[in-house]
């Protein structure tokens, strides 16, 4: 019988490259995201799909007993839903606030929460999504940087919860991957790649990432050979972590 692994976020970035790795790693994916159609358009053939809001709890534990029921197991939960509105704090609106909590932040406690009893059943393992900009903001993402520092303390109180029963918890902190996420906050395709081209120049590695620089990670993680690896997050970050030249 294949493990399961529930991917959030399924349907583009790094979401998707997550699921493609999963599926092409003998994996039986589950994708999760808002809209059924997309999933079903670019998942690859094989991995099941589920239309779900991780903002909502109810939501959420549906999804779950309708996994559970459909495939009797869960070995993995990759929690790579989340959004980004930029502007200062002062200029972002309560619903831009409160939408990025619910999603980033909120989003991922429901996920984990409702897969608790089963990934301790089979000794599985969670892979959470941090971002560098929680470590190391820029303005304008306040708050997604917030969600974003909130998530690695969640995985390191996590990783101590859930370590008697064998269920690991890590997170991944990713620079700037090549992804939707922008575009999906307003940013116009010119700027987009303005940014990339100068993130490009001043990453120690000479380019941006790519979905699949992180999916190989998150393949890693979910494997035996990282069966002593628990409470990390992990920067891809093409050098920038160590870089001292924007500081």
């Amino acid at each position: 019988m294949k493990p399961v692994a529930l991917v959030t976020g399924a349907g583009s970035g790094i979401g998707l490259a997550v699921a493609q790795r999963l599926c092409g790693d003998g994996w039986q994916v589950v994708g999760l995201a808002r809209r059924e159609q997309v999933l079903r358009e670019r998942l690859p053939g094989g991995c099941d799909v589920l239309a779900c809001d991780v903002a909502d709890a109810g939501a959420v534990d549906r999804a779950m007993a309708q996994l559970l029921q459909s495939h009797g197991r869960l070995d993995a939960v990759v929690n790579c839903a989340g959004i980004v509105h930029r502007g200062l704090l002062q200029d972002q609106s309560l619903a831009h606030i409160d939408s990025q909590i619910d999603i980033n932040l909120r989003g991922t406690i429901h996920v984990i929460r409702a897969s608790i009893a089963a990934l301790k059943a089979t000794r599985g393992s969670i892979v959470n999504f941090s971002s560098t900009l929680g470590q190391h903001p820029v303005p304008g993402v306040s708050i997604y940087a917030a969600t974003k520092g909130a998530i690695e303390a969640l995985t390191r109180a996590m990783s101590i919860e859930l370590a008697a029963d064998g269920v690991r918890v890590n997170a991944i902190s990713p620079a700037l991957v090549r992804s939707e996420i922008w575009q999906a906050a307003g940013m116009s395709d010119g700027d987009y790649q303005a940014l990339m081209a100068a993130r490009a120049r001043e990453y120690p590695l000479g380019r941006v990432g790519e979905p699949e620089d992180v999916s190989a990670l998150v393949a890693f993680l979910l494997s035996p050979n990282a069966g002593w690896l628990t409470g990390l997050c992990i920067p891809v970050d093409g050098g920038s972590s160590v870089n001292l030249v924007r500081r």
